[in-house]
């Protein structure tokens, strides 16, 4: 149902992440609705670079409508973190172009002379 291994699911239990759910009369652990879709939110959250610290942290303060602010906070800092990150990705992106238009040569931008340069 969720796409995670057994040893995946048991690791985040084992961790805090998931509470171990009740278990059936033949000792199946019986997961509910709720169990499934934070095994796809950690996976999701994973995926997008948080670490399962910063996981634990959603789901938790997710659950407590009392600490609102706290989860606002986290997740306004984690944006701030993504768009620091993107700006680093562009910059590395436009460096990365310019490598490439100068033969994969760093610092050394393309021109005419340098290209006569090379035949020569």
């Amino acid at each position: 149902m969720t796409g995670e291994s057994v040893r995946t699911i048991r690791f985040y239990e084992s961790i805090g992440l998931l509470a171990e759910p009740p278990r059936t009369a033949g000792r199946y652990r019986n997961y509910d609705v709720e169990a499934i879709e934070d095994v796809k939110t950690v996976r999701r959250l994973q995926a997008s670079g948080l670490t399962l610290d910063e996981i634990d942290a959603i789901l938790t303060l997710g659950r407590e409508p009392q600490r609102r602010a706290e989860l606002l906070s986290l997740i306004s800092d984690k944006l701030a973190d993504i768009d620091a990150r993107l700006i680093a990705c562009k910059k590395l992106k436009a460096e990365l172009q310019a490598m490439a238009r100068s033969s994969g040569r760093p610092g050394q931008a393309q021109s005419p002379n340098t290209v006569h340069a090379e035949k020569a």
